[in-house]
């Protein structure tokens, strides 16, 4: 907009991440962990899907882990929006 061109600028002394931003971006991470480690060590019981947990040291594809791909990823997609 027109006001943001005719503002002043922020001084040198200023934050870089202002409180509002750090309240945001802590509660996000709060949030995204939360909602991982629930998918993470419930998510096999709770949608009925094996666990991605390595046999003999041997880790196989498995549906649990794309779903926790896919997960992070739609959550760090809607905090772009």
């Amino acid at each position: 907009t027109e006001d943001l061109l005719t503002r002043k600028p922020y001084g040198r002394t200023r934050p870089l991440i202002s409180r509002t931003m750090m309240k945001n971006i802590l509660g996000h991470a709060i949030y995204q962990l939360a909602v991982m480690l629930f998918i993470l060590f419930a998510g096999p019981t709770v949608f009925d899907i094996d666990d991605g947990r390595p046999i003999n040291n041997v880790f196989k594809p498995s549906e649990h882990f794309t779903m926790i791909f896919n997960v992070f990823v739609l959550m760090t997609l809607f905090n772009e929006i």
